[in-house]
Protein backbone atom coordinates (compact mmCIF):
# COMPACT_ATOMS: atom_id res chain seq x y z
CA UNK A 1 0.00 0.00 0.00
CA UNK A 2 1.69 3.38 -1.17
CA UNK A 3 1.66 6.39 1.42
CA UNK A 4 -0.71 9.23 1.16
CA UNK A 5 0.18 12.66 1.66
CA UNK A 6 -2.59 14.94 1.89
CA UNK A 7 -1.93 19.14 1.19
CA UNK A 8 -4.18 21.60 2.82
CA UNK A 9 -4.38 24.81 5.15
CA UNK A 10 -3.64 24.68 8.67
CA UNK A 11 -5.97 23.22 10.67
CA UNK A 12 -9.22 25.39 11.61
CA UNK A 13 -12.77 24.70 13.19
CA UNK A 14 -14.09 27.39 10.79
CA UNK A 15 -13.94 25.44 7.53
CA UNK A 16 -15.46 22.20 6.86
CA UNK A 17 -13.18 21.30 3.98
CA UNK A 18 -10.22 21.79 6.20
CA UNK A 19 -11.10 19.76 8.75
CA UNK A 20 -12.26 17.06 6.13
CA UNK A 21 -9.06 16.77 4.60
CA UNK A 22 -7.30 16.97 8.45
CA UNK A 23 -9.63 14.39 9.45
CA UNK A 24 -8.90 12.37 5.99
CA UNK A 25 -5.26 11.60 6.82
CA UNK A 26 -5.67 10.54 10.70
CA UNK A 27 -8.49 8.09 10.02
CA UNK A 28 -5.90 6.67 7.59
CA UNK A 29 -3.07 6.51 10.06
CA UNK A 30 -6.30 5.16 12.29
CA UNK A 31 -7.13 2.43 9.94
CA UNK A 32 -3.59 0.88 9.50
CA UNK A 33 -2.37 3.07 6.33
CA UNK A 34 0.60 5.44 6.57
CA UNK A 35 -0.65 9.20 5.81
CA UNK A 36 0.98 12.65 6.28
CA UNK A 37 -0.20 16.24 6.15
CA UNK A 38 1.73 18.87 3.71
CA UNK A 39 0.80 22.09 4.06
CA UNK A 40 -0.08 24.36 0.86
CA UNK A 41 1.70 27.55 1.12
CA UNK A 42 2.49 26.75 -2.81
CA UNK A 43 -1.34 28.09 -2.88
CA UNK A 44 -0.92 30.95 -1.17
CA UNK A 45 -0.01 33.37 -3.63
CA UNK A 46 -1.60 31.76 -6.86
CA UNK A 47 -4.13 34.03 -7.87
CA UNK A 48 -0.74 36.49 -8.30
CA UNK A 49 1.08 34.67 -11.06
CA UNK A 50 0.59 33.53 -14.90
CA UNK A 51 0.72 29.85 -14.38
CA UNK A 52 1.38 27.25 -11.64
CA UNK A 53 5.56 27.09 -12.78
CA UNK A 54 6.12 30.71 -11.54
CA UNK A 55 4.31 29.75 -7.95
CA UNK A 56 5.93 27.34 -7.24
CA UNK A 57 9.24 29.03 -8.26
CA UNK A 58 7.97 31.99 -5.56
CA UNK A 59 7.77 29.52 -3.53
CA UNK A 60 10.85 27.85 -3.61
CA UNK A 61 12.05 31.47 -2.94
CA UNK A 62 10.63 31.90 0.67
CA UNK A 63 12.96 29.22 1.95
CA UNK A 64 12.76 30.89 5.08
CA UNK A 65 9.46 30.36 5.61
CA UNK A 66 9.57 26.59 5.25
CA UNK A 67 12.64 26.31 7.64
CA UNK A 68 10.68 27.99 10.32
CA UNK A 69 7.28 26.04 9.88
CA UNK A 70 5.55 25.03 13.18
CA UNK A 71 4.02 21.85 12.96
CA UNK A 72 2.20 22.55 16.38
CA UNK A 73 0.14 26.11 14.19
CA UNK A 74 -0.69 23.89 11.74
CA UNK A 75 -2.44 20.40 12.95
CA UNK A 76 -4.65 19.54 15.55
CA UNK A 77 -3.48 17.88 18.85
CA UNK A 78 -6.83 15.72 19.12
CA UNK A 79 -5.96 14.26 15.10
CA UNK A 80 -3.13 11.95 14.26
CA UNK A 81 -1.65 13.88 11.69
CA UNK A 82 2.08 14.11 11.00
CA UNK A 83 3.29 16.48 8.71
CA UNK A 84 5.86 16.89 6.07
CA UNK A 85 6.75 19.52 4.28
CA UNK A 86 9.02 18.93 1.47
CA UNK A 87 9.63 20.96 -1.60
CA UNK A 88 12.16 18.91 -3.63
CA UNK A 89 11.51 17.86 -6.53
CA UNK A 90 11.19 13.39 -6.94
CA UNK A 91 10.47 13.38 -3.45
CA UNK A 92 6.93 12.00 -4.29
CA UNK A 93 7.13 9.26 -7.02
CA UNK A 94 5.52 5.78 -7.21
CA UNK A 95 5.27 5.41 -3.79
CA UNK A 96 3.02 7.77 -2.81
CA UNK A 97 -0.89 9.34 -3.52
CA UNK A 98 -1.27 13.04 -3.26
CA UNK A 99 -4.55 14.09 -2.22
CA UNK A 100 -5.29 17.70 -3.24
CA UNK A 101 -8.86 19.38 -3.07
CA UNK A 102 -10.52 20.74 -5.77
CA UNK A 103 -9.50 23.96 -5.32
CA UNK A 104 -5.61 23.28 -5.87
CA UNK A 105 -4.43 24.30 -9.38
CA UNK A 106 -2.17 21.75 -11.08
CA UNK A 107 0.49 19.36 -9.29
CA UNK A 108 2.39 22.07 -6.80
CA UNK A 109 4.13 19.00 -5.54
CA UNK A 110 5.30 17.76 -8.50
CA UNK A 111 3.50 14.16 -7.50
CA UNK A 112 3.41 11.35 -10.03
CA UNK A 113 0.20 9.65 -8.58
CA UNK A 114 -2.67 12.23 -7.93
CA UNK A 115 -5.76 12.38 -6.61
CA UNK A 116 -8.52 15.19 -6.73
CA UNK A 117 -10.85 15.21 -4.21
CA UNK A 118 -14.04 16.71 -5.16
CA UNK A 119 -15.09 18.44 -1.99
CA UNK A 120 -17.49 21.17 -4.11
CA UNK A 121 -18.07 21.27 -8.07
CA UNK A 122 -14.68 22.23 -9.59
CA UNK A 123 -14.03 25.83 -10.32
CA UNK A 124 -16.73 26.99 -7.63
CA UNK A 125 -14.26 28.62 -5.59
CA UNK A 126 -11.26 29.70 -8.37
CA UNK A 127 -13.58 30.52 -11.61
CA UNK A 128 -10.84 28.09 -13.05
CA UNK A 129 -10.12 24.21 -13.70
CA UNK A 130 -6.30 22.95 -14.11
CA UNK A 131 -6.70 19.63 -13.34
CA UNK A 132 -3.76 17.19 -14.97
CA UNK A 133 -3.45 13.73 -16.71
CA UNK A 134 -4.23 10.65 -15.16
CA UNK A 135 -5.75 11.86 -12.19
CA UNK A 136 -7.90 9.47 -9.45
CA UNK A 137 -11.21 12.01 -8.82
CA UNK A 138 -13.22 10.99 -6.24
CA UNK A 139 -16.52 13.21 -4.84
CA UNK A 140 -16.95 14.12 -0.85
CA UNK A 141 -20.95 13.04 -1.65
CA UNK A 142 -23.68 13.21 -4.25
CA UNK A 143 -24.41 16.34 -3.91
CA UNK A 144 -22.38 17.58 -6.57
CA UNK A 145 -22.33 17.59 -10.02
CA UNK A 146 -20.53 14.18 -11.44
CA UNK A 147 -17.43 16.14 -13.04
CA UNK A 148 -15.71 13.66 -15.40
CA UNK A 149 -12.69 14.68 -17.21
CA UNK A 150 -11.93 11.68 -20.26
CA UNK A 151 -8.32 12.13 -19.34
CA UNK A 152 -8.97 11.12 -15.57
CA UNK A 153 -10.63 8.42 -13.61
CA UNK A 154 -13.89 9.45 -11.76
CA UNK A 155 -14.89 6.87 -8.67
CA UNK A 156 -18.47 5.46 -8.72
CA UNK A 157 -18.20 5.89 -5.46
CA UNK A 158 -17.57 8.85 -2.45
CA UNK A 159 -15.41 9.97 0.37
CA UNK A 160 -17.46 11.54 2.73
CA UNK A 161 -15.40 12.62 6.17
CA UNK A 162 -16.95 14.64 8.03
CA UNK A 163 -16.09 15.63 11.95
CA UNK A 164 -19.54 16.39 13.73
CA UNK A 165 -19.06 17.38 16.87
CA UNK A 166 -21.88 15.96 19.09
CA UNK A 167 -20.37 17.32 22.04
CA UNK A 168 -20.62 20.82 21.36
CA UNK A 169 -23.66 20.73 19.01
CA UNK A 170 -26.64 19.44 20.91
CA UNK A 171 -29.64 20.89 22.80
CA UNK A 172 -27.73 21.03 25.99
CA UNK A 173 -28.25 24.38 27.88
CA UNK A 174 -30.14 25.83 25.14
CA UNK A 175 -31.57 29.20 26.01
CA UNK A 176 -35.12 28.99 27.84
CA UNK A 177 -36.89 31.64 25.42
CA UNK A 178 -35.00 31.80 21.92
CA UNK A 179 -34.69 35.42 20.15
CA UNK A 180 -32.97 36.24 16.96
CA UNK A 181 -31.47 34.50 14.40
CA UNK A 182 -28.32 33.75 12.60
CA UNK A 183 -26.73 33.63 9.44
CA UNK A 184 -23.58 32.44 6.98
CA UNK A 185 -22.74 33.60 3.73
CA UNK A 186 -19.73 31.67 3.07
CA UNK A 187 -19.87 29.95 -0.42
CA UNK A 188 -23.42 32.26 -0.77
CA UNK A 189 -21.21 35.21 -1.41
CA UNK A 190 -22.73 37.85 -3.85
CA UNK A 191 -26.59 36.54 -2.78
CA UNK A 192 -28.79 39.10 -1.75
CA UNK A 193 -29.42 39.27 2.17
CA UNK A 194 -33.37 38.22 2.34
CA UNK A 195 -33.91 37.87 5.85
CA UNK A 196 -35.08 40.03 8.59
CA UNK A 197 -31.09 41.06 9.78
CA UNK A 198 -32.79 42.88 12.58
CA UNK A 199 -31.42 40.79 15.73
CA UNK A 200 -29.57 38.27 13.27
CA UNK A 201 -25.65 37.02 14.26
CA UNK A 202 -23.01 36.44 11.11
CA UNK A 203 -21.32 33.26 11.89
CA UNK A 204 -18.72 33.19 9.18
CA UNK A 205 -15.61 34.35 11.46
CA UNK A 206 -17.02 32.74 14.44
CA UNK A 207 -15.25 29.51 15.86
CA UNK A 208 -16.96 26.67 16.66
CA UNK A 209 -17.46 26.83 20.08
CA UNK A 210 -19.21 30.38 19.40
CA UNK A 211 -21.31 29.05 17.02
CA UNK A 212 -22.72 26.40 18.92
CA UNK A 213 -23.64 28.98 21.88
CA UNK A 214 -25.26 31.43 19.14
CA UNK A 215 -27.83 28.06 17.91
CA UNK A 216 -28.60 27.18 21.06
CA UNK A 217 -29.87 30.74 21.83
CA UNK A 218 -31.38 31.98 17.98
CA UNK A 219 -34.96 30.72 16.53
CA UNK A 220 -33.44 30.78 13.20
CA UNK A 221 -30.75 29.93 11.19
CA UNK A 222 -30.81 30.98 7.48
CA UNK A 223 -27.89 29.75 5.24
CA UNK A 224 -27.14 31.65 2.05
CA UNK A 225 -24.61 28.87 1.14
CA UNK A 226 -26.21 25.87 0.47
CA UNK A 227 -24.15 23.17 1.50
CA UNK A 228 -22.70 24.18 4.50
CA UNK A 229 -23.01 21.53 6.89
CA UNK A 230 -24.40 24.28 9.90
CA UNK A 231 -27.56 23.63 7.84
CA UNK A 232 -27.49 20.21 9.76
CA UNK A 233 -25.51 21.43 13.04
CA UNK A 234 -28.03 23.91 13.96
CA UNK A 235 -30.78 21.82 13.99
CA UNK A 236 -29.25 19.74 16.24
CA UNK A 237 -29.27 22.80 18.56
CA UNK A 238 -33.00 23.14 18.03
CA UNK A 239 -33.09 25.77 15.11
CA UNK A 240 -35.12 25.81 12.77
CA UNK A 241 -32.35 25.96 9.57
CA UNK A 242 -33.32 27.33 6.39
CA UNK A 243 -31.39 27.71 2.82
CA UNK A 244 -31.74 30.40 1.21
CA UNK A 245 -32.59 29.50 -2.30
CA UNK A 246 -30.00 30.34 -5.22
CA UNK A 247 -31.62 32.07 -7.99
CA UNK A 248 -33.12 30.09 -10.39
CA UNK A 249 -32.39 26.82 -8.45
CA UNK A 250 -35.11 24.68 -7.75
CA UNK A 251 -35.05 22.19 -4.92
CA UNK A 252 -35.25 19.82 -6.96
CA UNK A 253 -31.95 20.51 -8.93
CA UNK A 254 -29.96 21.92 -5.09
CA UNK A 255 -29.05 18.98 -3.90
CA UNK A 256 -29.12 16.77 -7.33
CA UNK A 257 -32.26 15.48 -5.79
CA UNK A 258 -31.24 14.08 -2.63
CA UNK A 259 -33.64 16.65 -0.53
CA UNK A 260 -31.91 16.63 3.43
CA UNK A 261 -33.36 16.17 6.13
CA UNK A 262 -35.04 18.85 8.58
CA UNK A 263 -33.87 21.83 6.43
CA UNK A 264 -35.88 24.07 4.79
CA UNK A 265 -35.39 25.71 0.81
CA UNK A 266 -36.91 28.86 1.92
CA UNK A 267 -38.66 30.28 4.81
CA UNK A 268 -42.15 29.20 3.76
CA UNK A 269 -40.86 25.36 3.55
CA UNK A 270 -40.15 25.81 7.88
CA UNK A 271 -43.01 23.98 8.99
CA UNK A 272 -42.43 21.11 6.57
CA UNK A 273 -38.89 20.40 7.38
CA UNK A 274 -39.63 20.38 11.64
CA UNK A 275 -41.38 17.02 10.75
CA UNK A 276 -38.15 15.42 9.86
CA UNK A 277 -35.88 17.28 11.73
CA UNK A 278 -35.47 14.31 14.85
CA UNK A 279 -34.01 12.13 12.02
CA UNK A 280 -31.14 14.40 11.38
CA UNK A 281 -28.74 13.33 14.24
CA UNK A 282 -29.00 10.12 13.36
CA UNK A 283 -28.22 10.44 9.97
CA UNK A 284 -25.01 12.29 10.79
CA UNK A 285 -24.28 9.64 13.13
CA UNK A 286 -24.15 7.14 10.29
CA UNK A 287 -22.48 9.40 7.90
CA UNK A 288 -19.41 9.67 10.73
CA UNK A 289 -19.45 5.55 11.59
CA UNK A 290 -19.76 4.58 7.87
CA UNK A 291 -16.56 7.23 7.16
CA UNK A 292 -14.45 4.59 8.31
CA UNK A 293 -15.31 1.98 5.27
CA UNK A 294 -14.98 4.72 3.06
CA UNK A 295 -11.33 5.45 3.76
CA UNK A 296 -10.63 2.01 3.81
CA UNK A 297 -12.23 1.00 0.34
CA UNK A 298 -10.85 4.74 -0.81
CA UNK A 299 -7.03 3.46 0.07
CA UNK A 300 -7.61 -0.11 -1.86
CA UNK A 301 -8.99 1.74 -5.14
CA UNK A 302 -6.66 4.34 -5.32
CA UNK A 303 -3.40 2.23 -4.23
CA UNK A 304 -4.99 -0.37 -7.37
CA UNK A 305 -5.60 2.39 -9.91
CA UNK A 306 -2.00 3.85 -9.78
CA UNK A 307 -1.28 0.14 -10.58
Amino acid sequence: MRKFLIYASPYTRKWGGVISLHKLCHLINEVGGTAFMHPNYLDVVDANFANIDAVVEYARSQWNFVQTFDERGYVSPKLNTPVRHILNDGQYGDDWIIVYPEITAGNPLGAKNVVRWLMHNPGFHTGRISYGQNEFHIRINETFNEFHLPTCYLSPNYLTVVDYDFDLFNTEGVAVERSGSAYCIKKGRGKPLLHDLTDSILIDDLDQEEIATVFKSVKTFYSYDTQTAYSNLAILCGCDSVVMPDPGVPKSECWNGGIPLGIAYGPEEIELARETAHLVEPQMQAIKDHAVQQVIDFMNEADAFFG
